[in-house]
């Protein structure tokens, strides 16, 4: 049994109106009502359709807050969710500002990692100092440093160093690891237009999935506990793919928006993928899907930060 809080805490939740960010937070909406919190979500009207399924598991707790998406001249009509549109701090800049190829390093980060230009994601790119939208976009960012505490959609097993950085980092261990939020454990909230198409991990998978690398589809793959094909395309898709390079649960058949894999290769890579050659590394990506899992049930590593995490926002 989870543990339950007498009825009476009331939090704000404001998903940021993207595929990649609403999904995971609306997971964990869904996991904060069943523990008797009430909530309310603030969204605009073009994206209230998407708390229907949490509004009809949790009439009682969720109340929708809908506020008029502003007029914006850079936008068209209508938009009000990025999936509609096709590291700010110590970041560097480039010493060659025409070389896409610049390699950009991040030396306080653990494991060291680096990048080239091109690969940045565009926020950072477009960044112009002084404009009033890219100190807009930069301070949404920034704001998250001094906020009270963090919620990640990861697990211990999968990114303690990085969560031992993040406490190094802010000075305080208000640090949350709650995932993986949508596995097939945790009853995760079905949302239309929302969910990635082309793949389903709801049941113990075998062999290799193709993933183009979003953290929520990512995270879900890591559960059904096989091999990763990926693509990374653009922003973090690039550190999810060197994550999971480094634990041996992936391999890189191609990357970039604007190429595309050589077919020949690309059935070669995924006959090896099953093959016994990589015994060890399917060994490796079931050992990882059986930590996920392991993080959510009762007294796990994610079940108790979840726990712990409501019992904070009850009680500040």
């Amino acid at each position: 049994m989870m543990t339950v809080i007498e009825p009476g805490a009331h939090i704000l939740v404001f998903p940021f109106p993207a595929q990649g960010h609403m999904l995971p937070l609306l997971d964990l909406t869904h996991q904060l009502a069943l523990r008797n919190l009430t909530i309310t979500i603030l969204v605009t009207p073009n994206n209230f359709h998407y708390l229907n399924p949490l509004i009809t598991n949790h009439p009682a707790s969720i109340h929708p807050l809908v506020f008029p998406f502003a007029a914006n001249s850079n936008l068209p009509a209508g938009v009000e969710n990025i999936r509609d549109l096709l590291i700010w701090k110590d970041i560097s800049k480039r010493n060659d500002p025409s070389d896409d190829n610049e390699m950009i390093n991040f030396s306080k980060i653990p494991n060291c990692p680096s990048y080239p230009w091109w690969k940045i994601p565009p926020g950072f790119r477009n960044y112009v100092e002084g404009h009033p939208q890219s100190e807009a976009l930069r301070d949404s960012f920034m704001g998250n440093i001094p906020s009270h505490g963090l919620v990640f959609n990861s697990f211990n097993n999968l990114e303690q160093v990085y969560l031992d950085y993040m406490q190094k980092f802010l000075g305080h261990v208000r640090i949350w690891a709650v995932g993986s939020l949508r596995s097939r454990n945790w009853e995760g909230i079905y949302c239309e237009g929302l969910v990635p198409t082309g793949i389903h991990t709801e049941t113990p998978s075998r062999g290799s999935v193709s993933n183009s690398l979003w953290v929520e589809l990512c995270t879900r793959v890591i559960v059904s506990g096989v091999q990763m094909l990926t693509w990374p395309m653009r922003v973090d898709q690039f550190s999810n793919a060197d994550l999971l390079d480094k634990l041996e649960l992936g391999t890189r058949v191609c990357e970039g928006a604007e190429t595309i894999p050589n077919s020949d290769e690309l059935a070669c890579l995924v006959a090896r993928s099953v093959s016994d050659e990589k015994r060890v590394r399917i060994a490796s990506a079931k050992e990882f899907g059986k930590a996920a899992l392991d993080s959510i049930e009762k007294d796990g590593s994610s079940y108790r930060a979840l726990d712990s995490l409501v019992s904070f926002l009850s009680n500040p």
